[in-house]
């Protein structure tokens, strides 16, 4: 139960502007001036004339669709849907850079919604002919310009109940395919509840964002949450952001704030780009929650941003990592520790094969998860096998379950799909219903750790293989690649499952493609024992992503099987390796002798090298020491490939080179295809 005493959106505006009508509720900046500004009445004001317009063109209960840059006018047309009866459904605005991409973006919610009505600015409603040429759903909803209404008094609709829909939050995760999360009022305000109970939020407290508001992250924990406990909330553009980052700090120190945060990206963003010399005069000790989540949380990232911001009086203990999802509203858990974030070095086998087995971060194939906080106040967590759907043990990686007041009613569109996410049964217990994530993770001294997506999870040759390991080492593999633009995912072909990662290029980068593919190779082959099986080279903004700026891996890898990625280079290792010889297969093996399949796999490892190194087959000696046939990492990557596509046995990087020689690796594989299934 919430401790507002507001029920709905509309009362906590109305109650907030009542209560303190001259307040600063929100103010918009950019660069070093405040270009807009209101008050609690001011708003509810503005948001009346919202309403008064929707009641002439819309019933109570419809749809309308918000597309609005960034700016106050979105949170007066928002509020205004919410005084009107009607639900809002917050968009990306149409991308000056990439018009198309977000055009049919936009255009698939709208036929997914279903709108009454188009709320925008007149600048964007001047562009509708242009853009239904281009998506023609987007010419048959009436659009609506209200950044030049005139306040009123009247066209609000009756009292809201708390289990009506407040809004839809539209949520690609990552899909292509967008799906509308129905939240309601008691969802929305029970989560604020959560957040301001976890992180200790007042009126008093300042808050800062440059989040985009059609996200959920934004929207909620920047404009509904200052609504809802009153308090103040400074908003700047995303794109001033990205493109200065020393904005957002000046932002965080001009007024004072306690609250501000966004995903790992921007964190990263912040240390690389901004020196020492710009954080003169800034003081940022007020910063007590920088809360970072949406995408995995690094721990290297926490430690840069922290030394980095250390001259501004920034604390260590403020950073805050979080987890959360649409589905549950938002917020699932985090809390600020005094010491910093708790980081955890893990075993990597272990992760690989499902296990939680703590180890010395400087052991080799440890893995640092960084833990998102506590369990929120009224959620509850189970941790489950997502096949057999039973609670996972302490030692388990499982899917991560919740359930509680904020917890979604499901999606707008079939109900199949709520079914199937929204309505978990834990397997024996019969404890039901549980918000299925899709996230995996576990529980550790109360705190919870994000290990990676079921999805998105690769299994190779019975190996776990989490995207996000591969995609972290392939980024900082060489400088000539952009941070947060890196997708790696697993695709079949031939009856196995390949790898394969794609990467944006810097935008004026001059360096050689097929150098910075190795790079790559190298890199994720010597950290992670896999090898490649391709890598592609994008330009500069080209990579699949959702609205909020997240990898959108199912659409990179739709765009690799089909083609149409903005490739400026393509390497692909053992496409051109030795063909095993007629009727050599992980069959024909198992019929023979141990020494007639070691002497079978000796014989074509040896014309595998061969090819692979450019040398003659007579001068490939199976006897001789790896080290010295010449097999560098990327070499034997592509042997231990060639062995997998063409003999459809299992091998690793490492079971070449702990080999002693060609003629040891055969006998090893000559055990593997045997006991292999």
């Amino acid at each position: 139960m919430s401790r507002f005493r507001a029920r709905t959106l509309p009362d906590a505006l109305r109650s907030a502007a009542d209560a303190d009508p001259d307040r600063l509720a929100f103010r918009f900046v950019a660069g070093d001036h405040v270009v807009d500004s209101v008050t609690t009445k001011a708003l509810l004001t503005r948001a009346r004339g919202v309403a008064a317009a929707l009641a002439e063109h819309a019933p109570a209960g419809a749809r309308a669709v918000l597309v609005y840059p960034p700016g106050l006018d979105f949170v007066a047309a928002f509020f205004g849907c919410q005084l009107a009866g009607m639900v809002p459904v917050p968009v990306h605005p149409p991308d000056q850079v990439r018009p198309a991409r977000t055009l049919r973006r936009i255009s698939a919610i709208v036929a997914d919604a279903a709108p009454a009505v188009l709320l925008t600015t007149e600048a964007i409603r001047g562009m509708q002919s242009a853009m239904a040429t281009v998506a023609p759903e987007l010419g048959v909803p009436r659009w609506l310009a209200t950044d030049h209404l005139d306040g009123a008094t009247d066209g609000e609709h009756a009292e809201r109940t708390t289990d009506e829909i407040a809004f839809l939050q539209y949520t690609s995760g990552s899909t292509a395919q967008p799906r509308g999360v129905v939240i309601s009022h008691d969802n929305v305000l029970a989560n604020v509840d959560m957040i301001s109970r976890a992180w200790r939020l007042e009126a008093t407290t300042a808050t800062a964002s440059w989040l985009p508001l059609f996200h959920d992250m934004g929207l909620i924990g920047h404009v509904l949450l200052p609504v809802a406990i009153r308090c103040e909330s400074t908003l700047l553009s995303p794109v001033e952001f990205l493109q200065q980052p020393l904005s957002w700090l000046r932002v965080l120190s001009r007024f004072e704030i306690e609250m501000s945060g966004c995903p790992n990206f921007g964190f990263d963003l912040v240390a690389r780009k901004v020196a020492e010399s710009d954080l003169a005069g800034l003081d940022l000790r007020r910063w007590r929650i920088a809360y970072n989540g949406a995408e995995p949380v690094r721990a290297a990232t926490l430690d840069r941003f922290a030394a980095a911001l250390a001259p501004t009086g920034f604390r260590r203990g403020a950073l805050t990592p979080c987890y959360g999802l649409a589905e549950a509203t938002l917020f699932v858990s985090g809390e600020p520790a005094a010491g910093g974030p708790v980081a955890q070095a893990l075993d990597g086998d272990a992760l690989a094969g499902g296990r939680v087995r703590k180890t010395d971060p400087d052991r080799l194939g440890a893995r640092t998860l960084v833990a998102s906080g506590a369990v929120a106040h009224g959620l509850e967590i189970a941790i489950v096998d997502p096949d057999s759907r039973v609670r996972a043990s302490n030692d388990q990686i499982g899917e991560i379950w919740v359930r509680g007041p904020s917890v979604a009613r499901g999606y707008a569109g079939p109900p199949d799909q709520t079914r199937e996410t929204f309505a978990g049964r834990i397997a024996i217990t019969g404890e039901s219903p549980f918000l299925r994530t899709g996230d995996l993770g576990f529980l550790h001294d109360g705190k919870l750790f994000i290990v990676g997506r079921c999805k998105d999870l690769m299994i190779i040759a019975g190996r776990n293989i989490y995207p996000q390991d591969i995609e972290l080492s392939a980024e900082v593999s060489h400088p000539a690649l952009r941070r947060s633009c890196c997708a790696a995912f697993s695709y079949e072909a031939a009856d196995e499952e390949r790898i394969a990662v794609v990467i944006e290029l810097q935008k004026d980068s001059a360096a050689e493609p097929a150098a910075v593919a190795e790079a790559i190779c190298a890199a994720v082959i010597n950290q992670h024992d896999i090898p490649l099986h391709h890598v592609v080279l994008l330009r500069a903004g080209s990579i699949p992503k959702t609205s909020s700026g997240k990898i959108q891996r199912s659409a990179c890898r739709a765009a690799f099987l089909d083609g149409s990625l903005d490739q400026v280079h393509t390497t692909e290792h053992a496409r051109a390796a030795a063909e095993a010889p007629a009727g050599l297969d992980r069959a024909a093996l198992r019929e023979m002798s141990p020494d007639q399949a070691t002497r079978a796999l000796e014989a074509y490892l040896c014309t595998a090298v061969a090819m692979l190194t450019r040398r003659a087959l007579s001068s490939i000696d199976p006897g001789l020491a790896i080290e010295r046939i010449g097999l560098d990492s990327l070499t034997a990557a592509d042997l231990a490939l060639t062995v997998q596509q063409n003999l459809g046995t299992p091998v690793f990087i490492s079971d070449v080179f702990q080999s002693t020689s060609l003629r040891q690796l055969a006998e090893r594989l000559a055990v593997i295809a045997r006991r292999a299934p």
